[in-house]
């Protein structure tokens, strides 16, 4: 994380895999995937603190987006949608 008016860094986080999307800050958080299926959830600050992951059975090359209150992550194989108080999940 880097201050934007003096690009001094704040401090880094390595997610021990390759990066192919970019980063997502929404809600105070930072989301980003990398292609061993593992989505990184970072608190937004100068502070670096890990707020948790998600393990996926494929690589996550896009940037997740944000839109009306749901975080879409996007896998190899799949498009997954994420949404606070949602019951269940869909099956093909």
């Amino acid at each position: 994380m880097l201050d934007a008016k003096t690009g001094k860094e704040y401090w880094k986080f390595d997610t021990k895999g390759h990066i192919w999307g970019s980063p997502l800050v929404a809600d105070g958080k930072v989301y980003i995937g990398n292609e061993e299926g593992e989505l990184f959830i970072l608190a937004e600050g100068k502070e670096m603190k890990e707020l948790g992951s998600v393990e996926f059975p494929s690589p996550v090359m896009g940037t997740p987006v944000a839109a009306n209150g749901v975080l879409y992550v996007t896998t190899h194989t799949h498009l997954y949608a994420f949404k606070e108080g949602a019951q269940g999940m869909a099956k093909n």
